[in-house]
């Protein structure tokens, strides 16, 4: 229940929950959280199936992860420092017209995001993905990449707040050395020392060895091509062992939009992953109920990795992978666990639907939709595809 006092105030939906968390962690103002439906274990490592063991489940939040993503709870309606051990906090729920934590420009009646479940920006809404419970329509206009001037934090009369901005948006081709440097031609123009630089993943030219997402900080800004990078948690200085192509974006402070959160069926959140050769590493993990945006600026993947995805369990409806850019040769190939995959065969005749042994998105921009029709994924839709 809301109760509204004047024209302007947006129009929150309440909820009191424990948010539950082995060590200290602070939260943003609108950050999204997960129920624990599924969580015997918290981000830390530590088990908490105790607490859920007697039916408190959707009294209990965390941070999206991989058990989670599935059940969406709604966005923290303040900062909030939790305590190891936890706290009650007050979170918004879908439904819910309130600010939320964002990852992107965005412009008001018109942007769409989704909350990730990508390490270093949990619960942050940067890209899009499905419309439902965890994705929001942003109601303000925020600009990106011009809020400063050069290297500097500007001062102003303005509206702007130059405290909270996104600093750049997403690129596909940021390129990190193991010494931490970070190299792309004007990324770093409007950023300044002790910005966030959200590094989504990435991956060396031929796809052999993965970046470490995470979230790191400038603590040097060498020119507006240029910075070195520091890992928040860690101190560590690089997330990359050798030099790799990363998605990245940068942040200052907490900027956040007021937004209407989705209702209705789970949106599944989204999460960037990175592409891996066939054979190099272990298969990348993805989110078999939402959306994943692969990284591809400049990667040549050999033969690519297979996925293989498992018959749907509860809440799983939809999987969506999709590419922010090009990536030569097939990055993912997608292939089912014991049903079939349903589509229309590139090639093939005309409106014929058959079983399809694998599915492959492979061009910039391209990607495909898979949905669950209870006994195959059906393909509905893909660009650049082949199978």
């Amino acid at each position: 229940m809301y109760e509204v006092m004047n024209p302007t105030q947006p129009r929150a939906i309440t909820k009191s929950v424990w948010c539950y968390s082995a060590t200290a962690v602070n939260l943003v103002e609108g950050q999204g959280l997960c129920y624990g439906v599924e969580l015997t274990q918290d981000l830390q490592g530590s088990d908490v199936s105790a607490l859920l063991a007697n039916g408190d489940v959707m009294n209990i939040v965390a941070l999206p992860n991989a058990s989670n993503y599935l059940n969406f709870a709604g966005v923290t309606s303040r900062a909030e420092l939790i305590p190891a051990g936890g706290k009650m906090i007050v979170i918004n729920e879908p439904g819910s017209i309130c600010k939320v934590a964002i990852g992107a420009a965005t412009t008001k009646q018109s942007t769409i995001l989704t909350a990730s479940a990508t390490v270093g920006e949990r619960g942050r809404f940067s890209r899009q993905g499905r419309i439902g419970r965890g994705t929001v329509l942003c109601l303000q206009t925020r600009a990106a990449d011009a809020a400063t001037a050069a290297g500097t934090k500007a001062t102003t009369t303005t509206t702007i707040d130059y405290d909270n901005i996104v600093a750049k948006v997403i690129t596909e081709s940021l390129s990190i050395a193991s010494t931490g440097v970070a190299t792309l031609t004007d990324f770093f123009l409007r950023a300044v020392v002790g910005d966030y630089v959200v590094v989504l993943g990435g991956a060396k030219v031929d796809g052999t060895t993965q970046a470490t997402a995470g979230l790191y900080k400038i603590s040097v800004r060498t020119s507006k091509d240029a910075a070195t990078l520091v890992d928040v948690a860690t101190g560590l200085l690089s997330p990359c062992a050798e030099t790799q192509l990363c998605a990245a974006y940068i942040y200052r402070g907490n900027p956040t939009v007021l937004a209407y959160l989705y209702d209705g069926e789970e949106s599944g959140l989204q999460q960037t992953v990175a592409p891996k050769t066939s054979g190099s590493a272990a298969v990348p993990d993805m989110l078999f109920g939402g959306t994943n945006w692969v990284v591809c600026g400049g990667i040549t993947c050999g033969t690519g990795t297979t996925v293989t995805v498992p018959d749907a369990t509860a809440g799983m409806k939809r999987f969506i992978v999709l590419y922010g850019g090009t990536i030569t040769t097939a990055g993912v190939i997608i292939t089912p666990t014991s049903s079939n995959i349903v589509g229309f065969k590139v090639g093939g005749t005309y409106g014929q639907r058959v079983a399809l042994s694998s599915v492959v998105p492979a061009v910039a921009g391209g990607g495909c939709v898979l949905e669950w029709d209870g006994k195959a994924w059906d393909w509905i839709g893909g660009l650049g595809v082949s199978t």
